[in-house]
């Protein structure tokens, strides 16, 4: 397909920045014309926006939810209009839950209806083969008693895409700014999600004991099963929650620079911590 080429020339970001921008569901820049059906014709425009799936899904352009409803968007929407179902054509997700926001209100239970709905849908994408699926699980409130919740959620989807020949890395980190998804811990999970076997809480806070960078403040893990535990009087005594040189902006929006999230961090697995 010829029109793959212009995913790969030197204008590529230029000309991705608009098209990821818009996936994400926050289009500041107009789409390329080479995508638009009144400009090129809806055949045209159609195997344009093919090309930009494939070129997203090898190069690791960031499509990427952190919200259960924007993987209904990424995975049902046809966000450029030109007739295409993207479970049909996606090659790669990045999916970055920010798990003490998914809980439900007044409650320490997980929005689990809310999130596995979504979640269901990635078993529709057609191509799994050689898949990308990047997930990860972020925490700043670090609360050992959500996480079965998730594995129960992820394990059909590890399951299902590893089976299928995907490439699937589940992490769960440990970020230190509530405004801001870089990690300062990260820990491989995908071995724990397989073995479908209570959560070893002992194990882990072994583990998480012995990461210095964690603030003593945001060690929730250590008195979430007290009878007087209420997380809604969690306060944070350790300064200001924003991060200073906060890129959050430039998660979202897909920046024009080479963005990969896994050099963010190369996660470890909590058991080479024990």
């Amino acid at each position: 397909m010829i029109y793959a080429r212009i995913w790969n020339g030197d204008c590529v970001h230029t000309v991705a920045h608009p098209m990821i921008a818009a996936l994400s569901g926050r289009q500041h820049k107009p789409l390329p014309h080479v995508v638009e059906v009144s400009f090129v014709g809806p055949e045209i425009a159609l195997e344009m926006v093919e090309a930009f799936y494939e070129y997203a899904g090898k190069h690791s352009a960031p499509l990427w939810a952190k919200k259960p409803r924007d993987i209904d968007r990424l995975v049902c929407e046809d966000t450029f209009h030109v007739g295409l179902n993207p479970a049909t054509v996606l090659r790669g997700l990045d999916i970055v839950f920010d798990v003490d926001k998914l809980t439900l209100p007044h409650s320490t239970e997980v929005d689990v209806n809310n999130i596995e709905t979504s979640l269901k849908l990635l078993h529709t994408i057609v191509k799994k083969k050689d898949f990308r699926l990047r997930i990860e699980l972020s925490q700043r409130r670090i609360r050992l008693n959500l996480w079965s919740s998730y594995f129960n959620m992820l394990r059909p989807i590890l399951h299902a895409f590893e089976s299928e020949g995907a490439e699937v890395r589940i992490v769960w980190s440990y970020r230190h700014y509530a405004t801001s998804f870089f990690s300062l811990v990260a820990w491989e999970l995908n071995d724990m999600i397989r073995q479908n076997e209570p959560v070893d809480k002992d194990k882990l806070k072994n583990s998480l004991g012995a990461e210095d960078s964690i603030d003593a403040g945001h060690r929730e893990y250590l008195w979430e099963d007290g009878s007087d535990y209420n997380p809604e009087q969690y306060e944070l005594e350790d300064g200001p929650e924003d991060d200073p040189e906060d890129d959050s902006v430039r998660h979202e929006l897909g920046d024009e620079s080479d963005y990969d999230p896994e050099d963010l961090h190369e996660p470890d697995s909590p058991c080479s911590q024990c």
